[in-house]
């Protein structure tokens, strides 16, 4: 290596002509001869010192390779983190609470953690905001938010030892006794006005009760939406959607309509959304953007409205952080809602039996997955009736009550969810086989097709008909060439238009390529273009999803007929046309202002693209399509910041403000637009 490294590059280049391998070749050897050197000059160095020391070169060459091992924690103290939770919710840093981090002996037991907690959150007996200790019945929590027990010979060190969690984390579980009413800032008790009457009890922690019972709120619960009436419930089976939550029913059998439902949340290690709790109180400060959502003169009004004033009665007010996927229609009315005359439900599983009503409790931007969980373990929907309860993405319920407004809701953003997540296509869907959706989830999805369509004749109509006809009748009866066109994008549908009709003018280049996205092995020929398309429309229309299709048609199979497909496909199709039929208004004193208003959502209806039709089809109806005969249009006579537009979806109506007659119609249009394109709808009505 010596030699090659100090060679000419004339010499060289005798024994290897390119350059490129010679520069490898001396950058190689420099490499080599350096490193080798470095090695030696360090061992002589060792070899010198070891004999200047007297110590065996050999013992220290194994010493100094030999690798160090970590000397065990010998520390007697460990780490833990704290918290504070108060009836079942997190208590926010700003208000007292907070996570708190302490070191404890390794031999601190539940009563030294106690001490610590009750230390850092009632110093003094009386917290932050002014609750004393002795007003609560606390007891601590371990990490899963379980009562650790009262054993004495547990230690903390043991503990890390059992979880093996790098960090411990405890939680001081307080719950205010039933004879004390308080609220934040008020550090005095007060006993309740009527101690005789027995509230609903508290469930002690890690049950985190939400009371529904007027006896049982507090009055930051009044403030934030919670009705301030007892409510009479029907004595139904309350069902919940997610793994954490279940419903509980508790009836008192000498009160008829005192009926308290507790959400219990049973897996708190697993689901940890209802930390999501806000305290709306004291964070409207940090809110840049949030909703006022009044109460009309009816009780199932509601509207959304941003950056109002300050001068809002707050009686009337509830305040809502603005989430994303909040929204949400009313519904009060348990009358079922109104469906087109010609659309039969006859052959869609109606029965003479009485129905068995369930209440299902789902999650908002959770709909799809816990409506499909759920319906995975019905076996029989032939008498079965759902209604429906929502929960905000803030955990609390949103305030409805399912008279098929709420189920509509439900539907409209199930399916739009199923659209974009397990189908492919432009404007006509096909389900894609997915490895995560067995047969049985596939069943479930038709399952809830065949409920939504017979109780609120909400029908998915964005699934190709001869894919639906096959589902039901076991055959494709419709064109299945116009499902292929409306499954591709509108400018690859134009081009296999322009060659189904005049091949002759048909750009080919343009054609090869569309067909080639739609995995075409053929040459089109102007003679075989009519059957190389069919094919390609039965493989991606039918083939491709057969599996799908079998599974729906375990369900659906002989609940439609060829003729029941083909009304609903036209009766719930949405155009302009359509829309403005269903406005009717039934007021007797129809005078100039309200002539003009009507005219003004005519005209808006008129300009409407199909997307803005949907979202004003889900506003008043709860649908995003239509399954009802007629819209009433009703008049309101608000006013200045209470000016809204307000959607019934149980009895489709909407009601619009004759102040409106006094602005042009570009207001109009702006106010409804901006009410139509908001991604918060929020429930007002108890």
């Amino acid at each position: 290596m010596e030699v090659v490294k100090d060679m000419p590059d004339d010499k060289l280049k005798q024994f290897i002509p390119k350059m490129g391998d010679r520069m490898a070749l001396i950058r190689f050897c420099k490499s080599t001869f350096a490193s080798r050197n470095g090695v030696s000059l360090i061992e002589r160095i060792k070899l010198s010192q070891s004999k200047s020391c007297g110590v065996d070169l050999q013992l220290c060459q194994s010493s100094t390779k030999k690798k160090q091992v970590a000397v065990p924690n010998l520390k007697a103290t460990r780490t833990v983190n704290i918290g504070w939770i108060l009836n079942g919710k997190p208590v926010r840093e700003k208000n007292g609470g907070g996570r708190r981090s302490c070191s404890l002996s390794k031999e601190a037991k539940k009563k030294d953690i106690l001490e610590k907690a009750i230390e850092f959150y009632f110093p003094n007996g009386v917290s932050v905001s002014g609750l004393k200790l002795e007003d609560t019945d606390y007891d601590l929590l371990d990490f899963k938010e379980h009562v650790l027990e009262d054993d004495d010979t547990i230690t903390v060190g043991q503990m890390y030892a059992i979880t093996g969690l790098n960090l411990l984390r405890f939680y001081l579980s307080t719950n205010i006794k039933e004879d004390i009413d308080w609220s934040p800032g008020n550090a005095m008790k007060k006993l309740k006005k009527n101690p005789k009457k027995k509230s609903p009890k508290r469930r002690k922690y890690p049950e985190r009760n939400m009371p529904k019972n007027k006896n049982d709120l507090n009055q930051n619960e009044l403030e934030y939406g919670f009705d301030k009436k007892n409510n009479d419930f029907e004595d139904t089976e309350k069902l919940s959607m997610t793994k954490g939550l279940e419903i509980e029913s508790e009836k008192n059998p000498d009160e008829e309509t005192n009926q308290d439902f507790v959400i219990t949340q049973t897996n708190v290690g697993e689901n940890r959304e209802l930390e999501r709790f806000y305290d709306l109180e004291n964070d409207l400060d940090e809110l840049e953007e949030f909703l006022i959502i009044h109460r009309g003169k009816n009780k199932d009004d509601f509207v959304r409205e941003e950056n109002p004033s300050n001068n809002i009665n707050t009686e009337d007010v509830y305040v809502l952080p603005n989430f994303e996927d909040l929204c949400g229609l009313d519904g009060e009315d348990f009358q079922q809602p109104s469906v087109p005359e010609s659309v039969s439900l006859t052959s869609v599983g109606s029965s003479s039996t009485v129905s068995s009503i369930t209440t299902v409790v789902v999650h908002r931007g959770q709909i799809f997955k816990e409506l499909t969980t759920y319906f995975i373990d019905i076996k029989n929907v032939d008498n079965l009736r759902i209604e429906v309860e929502i929960i905000g993405t803030n955990g609390i319920k949103e305030l409805a009550l399912d008279g098929g407004g709420v189920l509509k809701d439900a539907l409209s953003e199930y399916w739009s969810f199923f659209y974009e997540s397990l189908c492919e296509g432009a404007t006509l869907k096909v389900p894609e086989i997915n490895y995560m959706y067995t047969e049985e989830k596939w069943k479930a999805i038709a399952k809830i097709l065949l409920i939504g369509f017979r109780q609120t004749q909400y029908f998915p109509i964005r699934l190709p008909k001869p894919f639906m006809e096959y589902a039901f009748i076991g055959k494709e009866v419709s064109d299945i060439k116009e499902a292929l066109l409306s499954f591709v994008s509108e400018v690859d549908a134009d081009i296999i238009k322009m060659a189904l009709t005049d091949f002759d003018k048909t750009d080919t280049e343009e054609l090869s390529e569309v067909l080639s996205n739609l995995e075409c092995k053929h040459i089109i020929k102007k003679e075989n273009i009519q059957s190389v398309i069919k094919h390609l429309a039965h493989t991606y229309i039918l083939q491709k999803p057969m599996f799908i299709l079998d599974c729906f048609r375990i369900v659906l199979k002989n609940k439609m007929t060829f003729e029941d497909i083909k009304k609903v496909y036209e009766e719930c199709e949405v155009t302009n046309r359509r829309v403005l039929g269903l406005l009717v208004c039934y007021d007797a004193d129809m005078h100039k202002e309200k002539e003009m208003v009507f005219a003004y959502l005519k005209k808006f209806v008129r300009e409407c693209n199909k997307d803005y039709l949907e979202r004003f089809l889900r506003f008043c109806t709860g649908a995003d399509l239509i399954t009802c005969s007629h819209i009433t249009i009703e008049f309101s006579i608000l006013t200045g910041i209470e000016r809204r537009p307000i959607g019934h979806t149980c009895n489709n109506i909407l009601e619009l403000p004759l102040s409106y007659a006094k602005e042009n119609f570009r207001v109009f249009k702006s106010e409804l637009n901006n009410v139509l394109k908001s991604n918060v709808w929020c429930m007002d009505i108890v």
